[in-house]
């Protein structure tokens, strides 16, 4: 239904209402006005007519004789029924009915008997009665009535006037909302053409009519709003392109998921590396166009976690590293993922391992030799009475051949651990009483750096499947440097907690804690922090930890603030798991 029609019914509607209302109201107003005036009338008749027969009454005494001659003499409304009655009630005379003389007057009538006017009204009928005096007292009654149907047809023909007044001003009113609904409606069509038109990428279409009412104002903001659009859609066209050169220019490969987890979008180098068009690819699952277990998983992991996750897939012939970037709900996509070829990367890793290892393995001899020369040096009973300044740099000689000797014995370590080359031999292992043995080993160091320890341990804890020394070498590397770093006084807390599947290792300190900016980089090789003072180690104790826990199938991560401690987590699988099931 169009708005004019709509509009003209609704004016329709208003007039015949108001009018239905109006005509109510006047027909009950007319109506007791009418009443009125015909009480009104009976009031005077009944007043007159009794004084005609108190005239009558001075030539005869008999009240029914008088009346008779009153009524016979007289001219009355014939609408106007007369009733005369004697103070008992007693009718002696009736203008409408004859030959009842034993019918009497009703109570209400009676009560003029007392000398005032009485009136009263039944379902149809108006009553006036009047007293009528003799010579000294009231000696009868006078009743005059009208019924209500006289006023019938003064309201039947109000009723036609009424009516026809309603239907010419319901007619008008159709016509005047007709007209001024077209006034308005074909305006209102004129700019919703030129808004679909501009919807639909005609910007310079506008509304032809000039008007400085609302509608006016409406087509104003809606040129307004052409000019708005047409600017912001060649500012997104351009944003667009540029973004789409960037795509198109990435080296990594970019994949968009939408908010059910369906592509929504592949740049050209993930289609390369997946061998789709991101038009075949847009709306299908993930899993679809890259069926790799592991992709899911980190995916599935990263939207439960809400975190930016990584993780390296080792494919047959190349390495990928892969992010997982949750996104905002508002932008229309769920996550996107990042994944660049880091083959060559490995590659060259590998090769800096294996000369690393070559290296140290090579140095090994030399510092032995040196060692040796040493110590036959500080040993030779010729070198007792030698200067002290020769015994200090034969000494310091020695400390700096055992430092690099750790330090070719930890790069060693690492490189086979890093090549998977590492001898380490698994079996059953209580990390409790392991626990228990290093911090025993450690009460000396503990002393030195005036250090306690707090143990506690949940009972019947699983053992972990392990290379006991490997995973002493944890447990001596991490309660070092909570020594290290604890303030003097203070105390390291060990707890061990876990469940038939996994056993976790928490060591917290209260030191100095480690920086927001260093946490990244603290598991890099030769990484040390700003808090790094002399002595402290090459860098190297936390990544031989981080790839003894991952051989074992585990994980670690540091949480530490700034002057408020440093707590270590370590999570190793309980036994009962093969080494491969613990690191997938």
């Amino acid at each position: 239904m169009s708005i004019k029609i709509k509009w003209t019914l609704a004016f329709f509607l208003l007039i015949t209402l108001t009018l239905a209302v109006e005509w109510v109201i006047l027909r009950q107003w007319i109506t007791r006005d009418l009443e009125r005036e015909l009480q009104l009338r009976l009031v005077s008749e009944a007043k007159l007519l009794a004084s005609l027969v108190e005239q009558s009454l001075n030539s005869t005494d008999n009240l029914r004789d008088a009346a008779q001659y009153t009524f016979a003499t007289q001219r009355f409304e014939t609408s106007i029924r007369v009733r005369v009655g004697r103070v008992d009630g007693r009718i002696v005379f009736d203008s409408g009915e004859t030959g009842k003389p034993e019918e009497t007057l009703p109570p209400e009538s009676l009560e003029a008997v007392s000398g005032t006017q009485t009136s009263w009204q039944s379902q149809d009928t108006l009553y006036v009665a009047y007293p009528i005096r003799g010579a000294e007292e009231v000696i009868g009654v006078l009743e005059c009535s009208s019924p209500r149907t006289v006023l019938s047809s003064t309201l039947t023909l109000l009723n036609h006037a009424l009516l026809g007044t309603m239907l010419l001003a319901a007619g008008v009113g159709v016509v005047l909302a007709f007209a001024i609904s077209a006034a308005l409606v074909n305006p209102i069509r004129e700019l919703e053409t030129v808004a679909v038109q501009i919807a639909n990428g005609s910007w310079q279409k506008r509304v032809r009519f000039k008007r400085s009412d609302e509608l006016g104002q409406l087509a104003e903001t809606i040129h307004d709003m052409a000019r708005n659009l047409e600017q912001q859609f060649r500012q997104i066209e351009g944003e667009k392109t540029t973004l789409q050169a960037l795509l198109a220019s990435m080296i990594d490969g970019l994949i968009v998921l939408d908010d059910k987890q369906s592509v929504k979008l592949l740049n050209p180098q993930a289609e390369r590396a997946l061998r789709v068009k991101s038009e075949a690819a847009r709306g299908k699952t993930l899993e679809s166009i890259w069926p790799l277990r592991e992709v899911q998983e980190l995916v599935a992991d990263g939207l439960r976690q809400s975190a930016i996750l990584s993780h390296e897939i080792a494919l047959p012939y190349n390495v990928l590293k892969l992010y997982v970037i949750p996104m905002s709900p508002v932008t229309g996509a769920s996550a996107m993922l990042i994944f660049r070829d880091i083959t060559e990367l490995r590659r060259l890793e590998e090769l800096r391992n294996q000369f690393l290892g070559q290296v140290s393995h090579e140095l090994r001899t030399p510092l032995t030799i040196v060692k040796g020369y040493v110590v036959t040096l500080l040993d030779d009973p010729r070198f007792k009475d030698a200067p002290e300044d020769v015994k200090k740099i034969l000494l310091r000689i020695e400390e700096e051949a055992d430092r690099l000797t750790k330090l070719v014995e930890e790069l060693l370590e690492l490189s086979r651990l890093k090549s998977g080359k590492s001898a380490l031999t698994f079996a059953p292992v209580s990390l409790k009483s392991l626990v228990e043995d290093t911090l025993e080993s450690l009460a000396t160091h503990a002393q030195r750096y005036q250090v306690g320890f707090e143990f506690q341990a949940k009972a019947d804890l699983s053992p972990v499947l392990g290379d006991a020394r490997a995973l002493k070498r944890v447990l001596l590397n991490l309660l070092d440097n909570a020594m290290k770093y604890s303030k003097p006084g203070s105390k390291v807390e060990l707890e061990l907690a876990g469940d038939k599947e996994s056993v976790v290792l928490r060591v917290e300190d209260h030191g100095s804690g480690i920086p927001k900016e260093d946490l990244p980089h603290i598991f890099e090789r030769f990484f040390q922090g700003k808090k790094k003072s002399e002595g402290k180690g090459w860098g190297l104790g936390l990544p031989i930890v981080k790839e003894i826990v991952e051989t074992h199938g585990g994980r670690i991560r540091i949480e530490s603030s700034e002057n408020q401690g440093t707590v270590v987590i370590v999570t190793l699988p309980a036994e009962g798991l093969e080494i491969e099931e613990r690191k997938s």
